[in-house]
């Protein structure tokens, strides 16, 4: 059985089976099936949890105070300010370029921090690397 999520002049948003995908709207027959076209797309259909944790992934961002120190084709070098309980260090890592989204220099009265924005389940993953180096550690991001 199929259902209408979704519609739009032009297409539809579909279920069936419990993966959801959109098709063009003559892609649905008068009798509820669908055509060849229609089949095909479903081949490429997600679950709708798959489809909204996509979709909330790729809203969510972090900026991330961070010294960019190098660059090569597919990432940038940085240094990140970790505190930890007794003093300040710094973590150097690689941040894809795929997973930023801009690196802006910012100025805060006479001192300039650059802020990396990055995908936040990324910034997540490197505060566990570095909390599992220093324990305690922390650093800033917004």
């Amino acid at each position: 059985m199929i259902k209408i999520v979704k519609e739009t002049k032009k297409a539809l948003f579909i279920e069936k089976d419990g993966k959801q995908t959109w098709i063009q709207r003559r892609w649905l027959r008068a009798d509820n099936t669908l055509t060849a076209a229609g089949e095909k797309s479903m081949l490429s259909a997600k679950p709708a949890e798959v489809l909204k944790a996509e979709f909330e992934d790729k809203k969510e961002w972090d900026n991330v105070c961070a010294d960019v120190v190098g660059e090569t084709e597919k990432a940038y070098k940085v240094e990140i300010h970790v505190w930890t309980m007794n003093d300040q260090r710094l973590w150097k890592t690689f941040i894809p370029k795929s997973l930023v989204k801009s690196v802006e220099q910012v100025k805060n009265g006479e001192s300039e921090s650059t802020f990396v924005k990055v995908k936040s389940w990324f910034s997540a993953k490197k505060l566990e690397e570095i909390q599992a180096h220093w324990s305690g550690a922390s650093y800033n991001f917004f």
